[in-house]
């Protein structure tokens, strides 16, 4: 191959283009797997030629945009770098070492990733613009350690690495506070709920209150829940503001680990010189300080903007702060010089009280030079670092948020005051409507499922076959069971059992047909004994009259009588269902009981008188009509419980049970 076809690494083929990872530590593996294929004398299409589905788990070869755009370090996996390890390497140790190597560098590019995303999460948040990725880092073992000395530079940002940590540790200490005042502070407004939620029961339960104090109890409940959340949004922000930061920290421990076991490998593997070591720990230092630098400074941003707000909430709370820790006597004024503090005992040197030591006291001159501490120079004493906010930009002052409406996510995220606006502020709406509104859906929703439902049962009681309906059969013989037409026949009693005064009777006769039947009567003529004759109305197979003399009784179809039980067990549970859904959305408690169970008395009631009605239809749609009928009664009661749930009574009831319900999980 020629001499000009070379490129500027001494590869055949053209030189490499610039890397693009999204990290530094991914293009320094970039780099490192250019430089094993510049050794073993390949082009990039050479090694796309020997690659091989086994390289990549038995799946497809990537294409040759794909190889090139991995060698610039985009995407970099396992496959392709083993697969280079495998066809650059000469023997089988080289092919051990980089394969190691490699799984080092790749572990560590999949880390910083990691932390770039979580970084670059936090600067979002912060409104910080992204930080740019660094140049790669110079491959091991290289001549392209930056040239010059560089070792002041690699000091300073070695203190630089040590200030961030320092940094971060403070962070995580001020954030734990945060965490322990935003608790204490939700526990304070938890208190004060239940202190009002008892006041505004006892006001109910007393029937002598003014309207209007009732009303002012139950907004200051409102706004006292409303800070209570925000508050306990507040806390959630800041558990996840420490974790960030220990996060941070404990990588830029790693860091410095790692940076620790790099020098120490290249003094013993590639025997680069102290000062070549030094640059090299300076670049590597640039490298992840430029990325660590941004999220530091939206930790400190984050914890700023909280500072003036925890302040007063820990005096509110009383915590005593270092500027709030004065010396006795201290007026407040600064006197320039030496200030003594003495105790009663021991009074200060007067010219009656002369000092007993015979040293030389040094005179003082009568315009002392103004001290560096002295206001009235035009100093401001130093501040301790306790009592100094973190971050050196501006606080602003967020004021709490009047509401924050929780969402279906994980937790409910705290809204800064600038994001409120006055046209969301007016449209939210508080506790007590979101769950009216939630009620009306929901009775809503369950009248939305009746409705076509009662409206189809309907239409299918009008199309039923009842014998009230049906014809006289045309021949005098026993119709089919299949037939819509009603016959008679006669019979003889030979067995009779009377109940009791309200029972019906059980009587077996023997018809012409030669078929024996036992029926239950209802009120049977007492004159019948055994041997009396009786006419017998059928009708598809069902004898539903009995014929005696002068008297017509009517005879109980068997799926009538067992179908009650199960009406009344279908009620039950279309109760109890609504209930539960009700009771959850708008705290029901006695009075829908109460509604209950008047329900379920009528359905007892009036399922004893159901059996005309149950005779004259067919009995293949009797069973459906009566629970869907005591279903919708069920319904209907459980709108007039509600109605009674709105009035003063009952929502005296309702605030008692939820003061004694709040007391008990205070104890």
């Amino acid at each position: 191959m020629a001499e000009a076809d070379k490129g500027t690494t001494g590869r055949a083929g053209a030189p490499w283009g610039p890397l693009k990872g999204p990290t530094p530590e991914a293009n320094h593996l970039a780099a490192t797997l250019r430089q094993w294929l510049d050794a073993s004398d390949l082009r990039v299409k050479d090694f796309h030629a020997q690659l091989e589905p086994v390289d990549f788990g038995g799946g497809k070869v990537p294409s040759p945009d794909t190889v090139y755009s991995r060698f610039a370090g985009i995407k970099l996996d396992w496959n392709f770098v083993s697969a280079v390890v495998q066809v650059c390497s000469a023997d089988e140790d080289t092919r051990a070492t980089r394969l190691k190597q490699g799984r080092q560098m790749l572990n560590k590019a999949v880390e910083a990733a990691r932390v770039r995303r979580e970084s670059e999460r936090v600067r979002r948040r912060a409104g910080l613009p992204p930080v740019q990725v660094p140049p790669a880092l110079p491959a091991p073992g290289t001549d392209s350690l930056p040239p010059g000395p560089r070792l002041l530079a690699a000091q300073d940002k070695i203190i630089q690495m040590y200030e961030k940590q320092s940094t971060l540790q403070q962070a995580n200490h001020r954030l734990e506070l945060i965490v322990a005042l935003a608790a204490a502070k939700e526990q304070e407004y938890l208190r004060d709920i239940a202190d009002l939620e008892r006041r505004l029961a006892d006001a109910l339960a007393a029937r002598t209150s003014e309207p209007a104090q009732i009303a002012l109890y139950e907004k200051k409940i409102e706004e006292a829940r409303a800070r209570e959340e925000a508050m306990a949004n507040a806390r959630y922000d800041a558990e996840d503001d420490r974790d960030i930061a220990r996060q941070m920290l404990g990588h830029a421990n790693q860091e410095i680990a790692d940076l620790k076991a790099e020098i120490d490998r290249l003094k013993t593997v590639f025997g680069v010189t102290t000062q070549r070591i030094v640059e090299r720990v300076g670049d590597v230092l640039g490298d992840r300080l430029q990325i660590v630098d941004g999220a530091i400074d939206a930790v400190q941003r984050i914890v700023g903007e909280e500072h003036d707000q925890l302040r007063e909430m820990g005096r509110s709370l009383g915590w005593s702060l270092p500027e709030d820790q004065k010396p006795s006597g201290f007026d407040g004024r600064t006197i320039p010089g030496e200030v003594l503090y003495s105790e009663p005992d021991n009074p200060p040197s007067t010219p009656d009280n002369p000092p007993t030591s015979q040293d030389t006291a040094l005179s003082r001159p009568d315009n002392p030079p103004a001290r560096p501490d002295n206001p009235a120079a035009g100093h401001t004493p130093p501040t301790p670092w306790a009592a100094s906010p973190l971050p050196q930009t501006p606080t602003p002052h967020y004021p709490p948020p009047a509401h924050v409406q929780p969402t279906p996510t994980n937790r409910p995220p705290v809204l800064p005051a600038s994001a409120t606006t006055a046209a969301n502020s007016q449209t939210r709406k508080s506790p007590i409507w979101r769950k009216r509104l939630q009620s009306a859906a929901t009775l809503i929703g369950l009248a939305t499922l009746l409705v076509p439902a009662l409206v189809g049962l309907t239409y299918l009681d009008h199309n039923a076959t009842t014998y009230l309906r049906a014809p006289a059969c045309d021949s005098a013989a026993t119709p089919p069971v299949t037939s819509n037409c009603t016959t008679t026949e006669d019979a003889v009693v030979t067995d009779k059992q009377k109940g009791g005064t309200d029972d019906s009777d059980k009587v077996t006769v023997r018809r012409t047909s030669g078929k024996t039947s036992t029926m239950d009567v209802d009120h049977l003529y007492n004159a019948v004994t055994q041997g009396t004759s009786v006419t017998l109305t059928l009708w598809e197979g069902h004898i539903i009259k009995a014929h005696t003399g002068n008297v017509t009784d009517d005879v109980y179809d068997g799926a009538t009588l067992w179908s009650v039980p199960v009406i009344v067990v279908v009620g039950f549970l279309t109760w109890g269902l609504l209930a539960a859904l009700l009771e959850e959305l708008l705290d029901m408690d006695d009075t829908f009981v109460a509604g209950g169970a008047v329900t379920a008395g009528l359905i007892l009631i009036t399922a004893s008188m159901n059996n005309e009605y149950a005779r004259a239809t067919s009995y293949r749609v009797s069973l459906i009509l009566h629970t869907s009928l005591w279903a919708a009664l069920a319904f209907i009661v459980g709108l007039v419980s509600i109605a009674v749930q709105m009035t003063p009574t009952e929502r005296a009831v309702r605030a008692r049970y939820r003061a004694q319900k709040a007391a008990k999980n205070q104890r």
